[in-house]
């Protein structure tokens, strides 16, 4: 069986959550028999090897316009997908992140070529065009496409009070009209063209929904995003993330009291702020911690903020920038606790089940993926979101116990499994012994 993967980027370029899940799920498929590909955009054209399967980098273009970036149409990239993969030809295209340069035209073009198609959603950005799935930057939103309340949120962030962007996202052909005048301000005319562009992403979405001949849900709330979007639960798996093939799991661990850790981009949905405010009180004044930050330009102001807060820290507080992913895990495993606060819905994450593995015990916001899976955990916490108080609480108790994990971690070779029942079931092929569907529901 041959799988071709499409995530956002791939090694050795900077990646993120998603890369690392493809790079272990096919390590795992490989030893059930399947030979995988990865076709991924870049920055520019290219064809190597990555740990024994093939890779090929098309380019993104980076001059897309408005419309092309909120439609997800990249044509030109487009074209030169389409080369890789009739050259490869999978029987099942896999795709994984769903860009202007991956978008729904991809599935429909591998369709077209009998071609079975598989869509995994890892993150909110699929049906949230904010990107983080805050209604207002306030509420956790349910991910329900909404032409309307997704306009007047998106104004929001960038300004616009909520009550008069209520009140324009009801009017998208008055808007729409504005948008032409050309004696506006450009700002005005394209805040005025955004319910246009807010249904063209709508549009891309939906079609890549309807396209996929099967969707993955990584967590149960995702699953309850797609279902709310129509769609149908035959058409629907849930299959939970594992962790990592290259982290391994210590005989044992020793109860540690010593620094705790937070990781992850340099972005506000992160919440490395709050857990700097939790640290910032006389009785937390014993705690050492280590923030390490993946961290690019555009990420500045996220960075400058964090070390203003670390100034008033002082020498207990380290923040460490791009570290290779070895230097990473090695102080993931010395770590007493590892704090997740983000303020958004994970679909994992991932570093949770990397110190779960570890035996780190870890303290995460009440929210998303950690909601759904610390519970399970006996030296694991959740904190209310974006509670700094009730953070500090929860950490010095942890801190004071001291325990380390002792449940056992899903891993990616049961992820493997039933990914490769899923693909057999739709090449009509006969599964592995080993292998097994997703689950329908939680």
């Amino acid at each position: 069986m041959r799988v071709m993967h499409v995530p956002f980027g791939y090694f050795p370029d900077p990646v993120g959550g998603t890369e690392h899940y493809v790079r272990s799920l096919i390590h795992c498929l490989r030893q059930l028999g399947v030979v995988n590909a990865v076709l991924a955009p870049g920055s520019q054209q290219a064809e190597y090897r990555d740990q024994d399967s093939a890779v090929y980098r098309y380019r993104a273009s980076p001059d897309l316009d408005l419309p092309a970036l909120y439609a997800r149409e990249d044509p030109a990239a487009l074209a030169q997908a389409l080369r890789a993969l009739d050259a490869w030809q999978p029987e099942v295209l896999h795709v994984h992140a769903l860009t202007a340069a991956s978008g729904p035209a991809l599935i429909e073009a591998a369709k077209a070529r009998g071609i079975s198609t598989v869509l995994t959603c890892h993150t909110p950005t699929l049906s949230c065009q904010r990107g983080d799935l805050m209604r207002h930057g306030r509420e956790l939103c349910d991910g329900r496409l909404d032409l309307a309340r997704c306009t007047a949120c998106v104004w929001q962030q960038h300004g616009m009070p909520a009550a008069i962007a209520h009140l324009l996202a009801a009017l998208p052909a008055f808007c729409e009209g504005l948008s032409r005048v050309g004696v506006l301000p450009l700002r005005a005319r394209r805040a005025a063209a955004l319910p246009g562009l807010m249904a063209r992403t709508h549009a891309a979405v939906r079609r890549a929904l309807d396209a996929a001949d099967h969707i993955v849900a990584v967590c149960q709330w995702v699953y309850e995003l797609l279902r709310g979007n129509g769609v149908a639960a035959p058409r629907l798996s849930l299959s939970r993330q594992g962790v990592p093939m290259d982290v391994s799991a210590p005989p044992q661990r020793a109860p540690s009291r010593g620094h705790v850790i937070a990781l992850g981009r340099a972005h506000p949905t992160k919440g490395f702020d709050v857990l700097l405010r939790a640290l910032d009180d006389p009785a937390a004044a014993h705690i050492e911690a280590e923030l390490y930050l993946v961290a690019q330009d555009e990420d500045a102001a996220c960075v400058a903020e964090l070390e203003a807060l670390r100034r008033r820290l002082g020498p207990r507080l380290r923040i460490i920038r791009n570290a290779p992913r070895a230097s990473v895990l090695r102080a993931l495993a010395e770590a007493a606790v590892l704090v997740i606060p983000s303020r958004w819905p994970e679909t994992g994450p991932l570093v949770m089940l990397e110190a779960l593995q570890l035996k780190v015990p870890v303290l995460a916001s009440d929210r998303g993926g950690m909601a759904e899976v610390l519970p399970g955990y006996r030296a694991c916490r959740l904190f209310r979101t974006e509670d700094a108080a009730h953070l500090r609480s929860q950490l010095l108790a942890m801190h004071a116990q001291a325990l380390p994990v002792q449940e056992a971690v899903r891993d990616m070779p049961s992820v493997a499994a039933e990914h490769h029942g899923l693909y057999a079931r739709l090449c009509g092929r006969p599964a592995h012994a080993g292998a097994a569907l997703p689950v329908a529901h939680a």
